[in-house]
């Protein structure tokens, strides 16, 4: 077998590899006031059993789940991982997942077992960048991975390690970041090159004066003018305002009015489109202003990996980006539901 065919056989048994090692797409659904999650194709893939399925965006292979105010872990096919034991359980993080026994907090791996005792009063998220808060009483500070305190509890929030730099907040209502030595620092002292759980400035570009509000570009031009109630943050090329009617509409990067204000609602884009209500019916435009799929939805939500989150008649179903049904709506509502 010459050298060339056998380097398309490897490419193609590790191409074949990679994707049946990706987890496949889920969404949380409900039925008879129960949970369990389907495939993009609708099927089943975990019955609905469980009072709370905690799906992320992130797909962990190990799922935390709720039944009978009990939490434990359920894999991506629906068995039972972990028993449900803990009065709380947050997504694994690092290989760890902060869990609860009565009233406190510990750290256990995927297998179940203790690796980090229960001492902690709260636990803000989860290990990030070798690091996670901790919070005793009124105060946190920081653990590794070892549940050796690395900064002692002396802050009033702690949020988590997004990269090389922690955000804290002083008992004086001090925002300040901090490295993983415990060293504080101004906002100025890093400037904005570095990744935060909580950006400095939430509403970037954001304006106001005594006619409104508007938005300006890094430059410091003029995109949205400040005649708006609202301007939301740019997403995927577009700025969406609402107008002193209650109508919405959107701007694109260059300050051009793409879709004048004549919406009851309309949200940011995702994947090329935007849901919005008009006429009590809820429907999607693209980003040149053309509605798409039609308002007839009386509720819908954002696109998520091809799929949308659709009701009709009160049940649920889901859609593909040209507005077919892919997945009938049989199902009960459950708000944020998304293929992850």
């Amino acid at each position: 077998m010459s050298a060339k065919v056998l380097r398309l056989l490897f490419f193609i048994s590790s191409t074949i590899l990679l994707f049946a090692c990706k987890p496949e797409r889920l969404s949380v659904i409900k039925l008879n006031g129960k949970q369990g999650c389907i495939n993009k194709r609708g099927h089943i893939i975990i019955p609905a059993e469980w009072d709370y399925v905690c799906l992320s965006p992130i797909r962990y292979r190990l799922i935390p789940v709720e039944k009978d105010s009990m939490y434990g872990y359920i894999t991506r096919k629906g068995t039972i991982a972990i028993p449900l034991r803990y009065s709380d359980a947050n997504n694994f993080q690092e290989g760890l997942a902060a869990v609860m026994i009565g009233k406190k907090y510990g750290f256990i791996n995927t297998k179940g077992q203790t690796v980090i005792p229960f001492l902690y009063d709260d636990i803000f998220d989860g290990f990030s960048n070798g690091l996670c808060d901790f919070q005793i009483k009124d105060s946190c500070g920081y653990i590794n991975h070892k549940g050796e305190v690395v900064i002692p509890a002396q802050y009033r929030i702690c949020y988590p390690f997004m990269s090389r730099y922690g955000q804290v907040m002083t008992f004086d209502h001090e925002s300040k970041l901090i490295d993983k030595t415990g060293k504080t620092y101004a906002y100025e002292e890093i400037g904005e090159s570095y990744r935060l759980w909580r950006p400095r400035n939430s509403y970037p570009g954001s304006f106001e004066d005594s006619n409104g509000r508007g938005r300006k570009n890094q430059a410091g031009k003029i995109i949205v003018p400040a005649i708006y109630l609202t301007t939301c943050n740019l997403r995927e090329g577009m700025y969406v305002v609402e107008d002193k009617n209650r109508k919405c509409g959107a701007y694109n990067e260059k300050g051009e009015m793409v879709i004048s204000p004549k919406f009851d609602f309309l949200n940011s884009f995702y994947e090329g489109k935007a849901v919005f209500k008009l006429d009590g019916k809820w429907g999607y435009v693209d980003r040149k202003g053309r509605i798409v799929i039609a308002a007839q939805f009386d509720e819908a939500y954002d696109f998520h990996h091809g799929r949308a989150y659709v009701e009709i008649d009160g049940k649920v179903g889901f859609i593909d980006r040209k507005g077919r049904l892919k997945i009938k709506p049989i199902f009960e509502p459950c708000y944020w539901s998304g293929f992850w």
